[in-house]
């Protein structure tokens, strides 16, 4: 077939995901682009289809490993070794647009077969356990007791999956990261420029979650003028300007990352459902996410176990229950552990936490969006991605120590008054999917 009649055919896209057993961060972006593109066929390492309704009728193609018993498939860290070879079995030859979503699963490991075959990777973050965080997973990561003989072998798999990795890079023709600090990432140890487009987050049951509009600001305080901090406001400190009306979603408003000419300046405050009125929410201070070492949990349970103030946390994970026993060990009855919380009510609890905690170093961070879409300020470590997405929407802290955060917290309490939720939701709007499908789409239709 000439050159000329493939481009006068439709496009045949494959999305290549590292796996689809559970909803993180990572699956917020799988399932836009599965949106996106509703013709497009996917491809994963394991999937466990009951945790994706919305894939019910797509074609899902799996590798190998699916056959594995099912308790053995879905603890996919059991299976990295693995990995590289699963996706680099798929056979890619009848697609022309190759979109991999890829963190910590390999799915960037999936080989061309032609030459005019396109593969564009959205990169959330180079492997973690390969590069920046190696040495914090070899000696802190809690291993599988029956595994723990055969952790002296874990150096020589890391250093062959390193090896696989490095030769995926060079298959991909257009990396996209999740944030500048990704962006950053992709430089160093990849040694490959990208472009950064912020992954979407699901903020509508967020914005839409009543949150208790705050008393009078205290005089002086900074979010007196709502111009310096607010990016729809007239003469913003931000340079993302809104969209034009006719281009906003309906119930949405969104800012493109980019200058516009001559943008129009409009209220947001029509598409942001109403606050209900009466104080300003719960006392307790919150974090969400998974238990494992770098998420920091354990600095959360040491300070809060000095301050006393209220803390829930929410999540399951490895780290659980060393987190679990440090409370105890410090007496903390101040903190409480809710463990798994369903999806739908994750928006209340949200917004009726006083502020929202995040001391990991996060490649972006969805969670701190969640937050600021329910109107709940967060306090959160200034490396990672939350000084993007976060930035003066919250209170940051320079160091994971417990001084440091405990100055973050001081810091918020002495201006909690200045943080107006509305303010908060509207940054937040700023995450919504239709703006994310938007951005890609325009990228991919230029190259």
């Amino acid at each position: 077939m000439t050159r000329i009649m493939r481009l006068m055919k439709p496009k045949r896209i494959a999305i290549i995901t590292d796996w689809l057993t559970s909803r993180g961060g990572a699956e917020h972006v799988n399932t836009a682009l599965a949106e996106m593109f509703p013709d497009a066929v996917i491809f994963t390492s394991v999937y466990k289809s009951e945790n994706f309704p919305e894939l019910r009728n797509r074609e899902v193609r799996t590798s190998f490993l699916q056959k594995l018993p099912q308790k053995l498939r879905h603890r996919h860290q059991l299976l990295l070794p693995f990995f590289p070879w699963a996706f680099e079995k798929f056979d890619l030859s009848e697609f022309d647009l190759i979109i991999s979503s890829a963190s910590s699963g390999f799915s960037k490991c999936v080989r061309k077969t032609r030459p005019d075959q396109v593969h564009v990777c959205y990169c959330h973050t180079p492997v973690r356990f390969l590069y920046h965080a190696r040495e914090e997973y070899l000696h802190e990561y809690p291993v599988p007791f029956l595994f723990r003989p055969l952790k002296f072998l874990l150096p020589t798999i890391l250093n062959y999956l390193t090896r696989k990795d490095q030769e995926a890079v060079k298959q991909v023709d257009y990396f996209i990261s999740n944030s500048d600090f990704v962006g950053k990432r992709i430089k160093e140890f990849y040694h490959r420029d990208s472009k950064t487009f912020y992954p979407c987050v699901d903020t509508e049951p967020f914005l839409k979650t009543k949150k208790y509009p705050q008393p009078p600001l205290q005089k002086g305080a900074e979010i007196q003028n709502p111009s310096s901090i607010l990016p729809f406001a007239k003469g913003g400190g931000i340079e993302n300007p809104p969209l034009p009306r006719e281009m906003i979603p309906p119930g949405r408003d969104y800012s493109t990352g980019q200058k516009m000419q001559s943008p129009p300046q409009s209220d947001t405050s029509d598409f942001l459902p109403p606050l209900s009125k009466g104080g300003i929410g719960g006392d307790f201070f919150l974090a969400v996410g998974r238990f494992i070492p770098y998420k920091k949990f354990d600095l959360l349970v040491e300070t809060f176990a000095k301050n006393k103030l209220p803390l829930k946390l929410v999540g399951k994970g490895p780290d659980l229950e060393r987190c679990q026993n440090l409370a105890k060990k410090l007496n903390a009855t101040n903190i409480e552990f809710l463990g798994f919380v369903e999806n739908e009510k994750l928006p209340a609890l949200y917004a009726e936490a006083r502020a929202f905690l995040f001391p990991a170093e996060e490649d972006f961070g969805l969670t701190p969006v969640e937050a600021i879409c329910s109107g709940t300020p967060v306090i959160y470590l200034e490396r990672g991605g939350a000084r993007e997405s976060v930035g003066k929407w919250g209170i940051g802290f320079s160091a994971q120590t417990s001084e440091s955060l405990q100055r973050g917290i001081d810091e918020f309490l002495q201006k909690e008054k200045t943080f107006a939720p509305e303010v908060l939701r509207k940054r937040g709007a700023e995450f919504d999917r239709k703006m994310f499908q938007r951005e890609i789409r325009r990228f991919i239709e230029k190259i």
